[in-house]
């Protein structure tokens, strides 16, 4: 016997078999006891994890429509100050005066760099 269970010798077919559960039976449900256990314990972790996860892509979320709104006001902002009547405020602020003739300048050959 071990402590597997008992051996029992099989003569005609010449092989050892053994016996389950012969000497552990009252073993069984602590082992399924433990085994629940375990898979209530795993459960949990799993859970706890994915509420975990949950909250931060609700961070996240937020955060990403906080940036749309700011990028939204932004955009508006950058309308404002490029529109005709913000740059001739400027323009009248800066003390800036219309041009009457445009000199532009001409290289002869076009080319920039010489070799």
């Amino acid at each position: 016997m071990n402590r597997f269970g008992k051996i029992k010798r099989d003569y005609r077919a010449g092989d050892m078999t053994v016996a389950a559960f012969d000497g552990n039976a009252r073993l069984v449900p602590y082992c399924l006891v433990a085994l629940l256990a375990l898979l209530v314990a795993t459960y949990l972790v799993f859970m706890n994890s994915m509420t975990k996860k949950s909250f931060e892509i609700k961070r996240i979320e937020s955060a990403v429509s906080d940036m749309r709104r700011e990028n939204s006001r932004l955009e508006v902002e950058i309308a404002e100050r490029e529109s005709i009547a913000t740059l001739s405020e400027q323009v009248a602020v800066l003390g800036m005066v219309p041009t009457e003739k445009i000199d532009y300048v001409t290289i002869g050959s076009g080319e920039v760099a010489l070799r």
